[in-house]
């Protein structure tokens, strides 16, 4: 299970300039950065089972579910030092979701 520590969502449009905030604060802090879109490229590049997945739903047209993204922030936890700012996360549901398995 992952260790209660700080976490922050960063949100923003295109252009909005989250990314550059981002890691910003996560230097400013000492934190860590977990991009949802870095870890799915990473995780289809791997050719997992669960990348391979990926690759599909996508190739379809298809959004992949937050569900099927949150194990890799989870291990992406497991493996970097707090605070944790996630970027790429979309909807107050998703932020809710990570919120409550954390």
């Amino acid at each position: 299970r992952p260790p209660k520590e700080p976490l922050f969502v960063i949100a923003g449009d295109l252009g909005s300039g989250a990314d550059g905030v981002c890691g910003e604060l996560a230097r400013w802090c000492g934190g860590c950065v977990i991009d949802m879109n870095e870890l799915v490229l990473t995780e289809m590049r791997s050719k997992s089972a669960v990348g391979e997945s990926f690759r599909d739903q996508m190739s379809r047209g298809l959004l992949l579910p937050f569900a099927q993204i949150l194990p890799l922030i989870h291990r992406a936890i497991m493996l970097t030092a707090p605070p944790y700012f996630v970027k790429g996360i979309s909807s107050l549901e998703d932020v809710q979701a990570l919120s409550t398995t954390l």
